[in-house]
C-alpha cells in the first residue's frame, strides 16, 4: 500500500476512523479522515498501513478487536531562513534596521544592552534578576547597541572587546550563566542567556570577565 497523501489545510486537526484486526494485519474499516480544530500545518503524508500495525502492536489486540486512532495536536516544526537570523541579531545588537520590515528609530530606542552574571540558569521565563549574582561591588555592565560593541556574523553574535565586572570586594558565588537585557538594574526584560563555560568562583579581588570568544547562535 502507498502512503495516502491527505490535503490538510492550515489549522485543521487530524482524525483517523477504524480500523479492524484481522489475520495478517489490520484491514480498513470506514476509514476516513476529518478535520476537528485548528492545527498550523499545510499537509499531512500518513501512511495507514504503518500507523495502524504500531499502534496494533502496542496495544497487543486480539483478532475482531477494533481500534480507534486519534491524532491531536499536530504542529508544523518551522525554521528561520539565514536572513532572517542575522537580521534579527543586527537589529537587537547593532541596532541596524531591517529594510521595510523594522526600524530602530523609536521614541526612545535603547543605545546599550547590559550583561548580567548569574549562578543559576534564569530560564525562558527569568528576568534580569532572577539568581543574579551578589558579590560586593557587583554591577551589571554595558555594551553599546553598535558594531563596536557587538559583532555579528552570520547567525552568531559575539562581544568586539571583553566584557570585564567590576572586581569584587567582598561576598562571593559562582557565576555559572549570563544574561543579556535591556535594564541597568532591577527585574528588567531578560533577551538572552547562556552558560559560562569555566564558572567563574567570584569574590574579593576577582574581576570576573567574558571574552571575545563567548558567542550567541540565533536558530
Amino acid at each position: 500500500m502507498q502512503p495516502r497523501h491527505l490535503p490538510f489545510d492550515p489549522g485543521r486537526r487530524l482524525h483517523i476512523g477504524v480500523a479492524q484486526w484481522e489475520s495478517g494485519g489490520f484491514q480498513t474499516r470506514a476509514s476516513g479522515v476529518r478535520f476537528l480544530a485548528p492545527v498550523p500545518y499545510s499537509e499531512v503524508h500518513i501512511d495507514f498501513r504503518e500507523l495502524i500495525r504500531y499502534y496494533a502492536a502496542l496495544a497487543s489486540l486480539p483478532l475482531g478487536a477494533f481500534l480507534h486512532i486519534d491524532i491531536h495536536n499536530l504542529r508544523a516544526i518551522m525554521s528561520k531562513s539565514n536572513f532572517l537570523e542575522n537580521a534579527i541579531l543586527a537589529l537587537l545588537f547593532n541596532g541596524t534596521g531591517i529594510a521595510n520590515m523594522a526600524d530602530n528609530a523609536g521614541v526612545a530606542p535603547l543605545t546599550s544592552l547590559y550583561v548580567s552574571l548569574h549562578t543559576a540558569d534564569p530560564g525562558d521565563a527569568g528576568t534580569q534578576s532572577t539568581s543574579e549574582i551578589t558579590y560586593t561591588n557587583y554591577a551589571r555592565v554595558a555594551v553599546a547597541r553598535t558594531a563596536e560593541g557587538w559583532q555579528v556574523t552570520g547567525n552568531a553574535v559575539s562581544p568586539a572587546a571583553n566584557i570585564d565586572f567590576p572586581t569584587g570586594t567582598g561576598g562571593g558565588g559562582t557565576a555559572t550563566h549570563f544574561g543579556i537585557g535591556t535594564a541597568p538594574n532591577g527585574a528588567g526584560t531578560l533577551l538572552y542567556s547562556g552558560t559560562v563555560t569555566p564558572n567563574i568562583v567570584c569574590g574579593n579581588g576577582i574581576t570576573p570577565r567574558m571574552s571575545t570568544t563567548g558567542t550567541i547562535t540565533e536558530d
